[in-house]
Formats: C-alpha cells, structure tokens, sequence
C-alpha cells in the first residue's frame, strides 16, 4: 500500500498513508512500539517520496498516451529505487532499536537488509502493477482486487520474518540467563565476552555467516554449565578433584549439543564445543591442533580468558586491562 501510494499521491500523500497503515494492527494501539511502528511508516513515506520525486518519476501518472516502455523508465525504475530507499530506512531504524538491547548494529543492518531485499523486490512489482492498473489501465477498484492475494502473501511473508527474529531473540535471553555465570564468571560474562570478541572483528574481515556465529557463539559459549552438578561448581578450585574437573571440562560439549539442536544456532555449535583447544593440541574435549581450531572459537578462547583476568574470576585478583593483555600474549591461547 505504501509503495503503491507514491506514484499516485507523491511524498505528502505517502506520509499519510504511513502513519494510517499501523491503525490496522490487530495489537494493542497507542503502545510504545505501535507509535514506534506509525513512525517508523511516516519517516519510510516520506524518504521513499522524495526519492521517487528525485528520480523525476511521474507524478501524476497519464491515463492517457504512456508507452510501457515510458512506464518502464519513468514510474517502475523510479519505484524500485523509492522502495530500496524504504528498505534501508527501515534497516536503520530497526538496527537502532536493536543496538539499544545490546546487538551489534552491523550485523542486525545488513541480517535485515538479506532478509528483506527479495520482499521488497516483490512489493515492488505489485505496486508498479497496481499503479499501472488504476491509472494507463482504468480498473481503479478493481485493480486492488487482482492484487489482493500477491499482497497478503508478501505481507504474511513479512510478519512472518519480524516474528521469527523476535523469537530468536527470547530464545538468546533464556539461554543466557540460564547458564550465565555458571562457575564464578559473575553475571554477565557471555556479554562480555560477545562485546569483546566484537571488538576484535572489524580487523580480521569475517565474513557475515562467521559474523553471525561468533555472536550466537560467544554469548552462549558456556551453556553447558548448565550440565555440571552444582555441588562441583560450589567448590573452590583449589579443591576440586580430577574427577570435577573431568565434569567441567565436558561442558563444551554439552554446550554444543543444546545449541546444536536450535536450526538458527546449529553452526555455531562446533565454535562453542572448540572454545577451550589450545594451538599445542593440550585443549579439550578434542585435543585440536593450530588451525584445526575454528577461527571463531579462538576468538572465543582469548575473549573469555581476557574477561576471566579482568573480572577476577577464580582466586585471582582482576587484573587491568593491560595487564590482562600482557598475560594473554604469554599464555599463548
């Protein structure tokens, strides 16, 4: 609907009908997020408006002597470029809210702009049928009806996208506070760890699918804590026999099978059960060597030994930032 209103009302008009859209909701109207989805519509309106304008699309459309190569050039182009512009300005906004809760902008930007692009294709070519249908075809009315199903199906396929992405995001905060600081890491410790392997992305040009699991990865490296008995953890480490520390090293592997089991989180599971190899194959539970280690879980390895030398994790003091640095360079993680 919006895409179809830019050839037909222009910049103002699309506005309009942006901040009408979200009163069709079924959820609950005048909450935070309805007045940030009225929002989020007037502001894609108006920038896929302008765009349109700026790409000297017709406004208004000739009922009359248009060739379909001039609809082609001067109403499809120019929709499609509104539409990529609507697209990124609801990316942004989206990535924002949720680099509020703490993901990382980037990843979010460009998992929503994959997503989305193929619908938006879509919505573009039932817009530009719409609009040539009312106008150079004359059907008006009709021409929403023989749009109709293509629409609700596209819709569905975008409702269907924003609800699997909050699911994903329920199913990272359950785990999380499940198994969070499991053995004297303190509350908080797969974020920090995920915020500190974040930092060390942007110099190593990981692709996006290794972007993805090392987030999933760092945050939800020590679930299978969750598997130790609790009256193990309880104990101090000086004390802990061979026997214990048999039962904590095989968190790894707990780990990566309930994570393995969740479809969105299955590849991240081989970076979580190698987080604790070591370069000199003395690592468990596989006993890996050097590059056999996935690059992920040695990020992984040095992010989580770093915040267990800074938050004093264990009987040792924290140590400072440098310090914890200078000790990781002769550890050889």
């Amino acid at each position: 609907m919006l895409a179809s209103s830019l050839p037909l009302t222009g910049p103002t008009g699309a506005a309009l009908v942006g901040a009408v859209i979200p009163l069709f909701e079924r959820s609950n109207r005048w909450t935070i997020a309805h007045l940030f989805n009225t929002a989020l519509m007037v502001l894609m309106g108006v920038f896929s408006g302008m765009a349109y304008v700026w790409c000297r699309g017709l406004l208004p459309i000739p009922v009359h002597d248009t060739t379909p190569g001039q609809l082609l050039q001067h109403v499809g182009l120019p929709l499609l470029i509104a539409d990529i512009v609507g697209m990124v300005v609801n990316a942004l906004l989206l990535a924002g809210m949720v680099r509020l809760q703490g993901e990382r902008f980037q990843d979010v930007l460009a998992g929503a702009i994959r997503q989305t692009a193929p619908l938006y294709l879509g919505y573009t070519v039932l817009a530009f049928l719409f609009v040539v249908l009312w106008r150079p075809g004359q059907l008006y009315e009709l021409s929403a009806v023989l749009i109709m199903a293509p629409l609700l199906i596209a819709r569905w396929a975008y409702t269907q996208y924003g609800e699997e992405f909050r699911a994903h995001s329920r199913i990272l905060d359950t785990l999380i506070s499940a198994g969070d600081g499991w053995d004297r890491g303190g509350t908080g410790h797969g974020k920090r760890v995920g915020h500190y392997t974040h930092l060390m992305v942007d110099e190593l040009g990981l692709s996006f699918n290794e972007r993805r699991d090392l987030r999933y990865a760092s945050i939800l490296h020590d679930i299978g804590g969750l598997g130790v008995p609790r009256a193990i953890l309880e104990k101090p480490i000086e004390l802990r026999d061979v026997g214990d520390r048999r039962e904590i090293a095989a968190h790894p592997i707990m780990a990566a099978e309930i994570v393995g089991d969740i479809e969105f989180l299955a590849d991240a599971a081989r970076a979580i059960r190698h987080h604790h190899e070591r370069p000199d194959g003395r690592g468990y539970p596989d006993g890996l060597r050097a590059d056999e280690i996935p690059l992920v879980a040695r990020l992984i390895a040095v992010a989580d030994a770093f915040d267990a030398l800074t938050s004093g994790a264990g009987s040792f003091p924290a140590l400072e930032p440098d310090a914890a640095i200078q000790e990781l360079s002769l550890i050889h993680i």
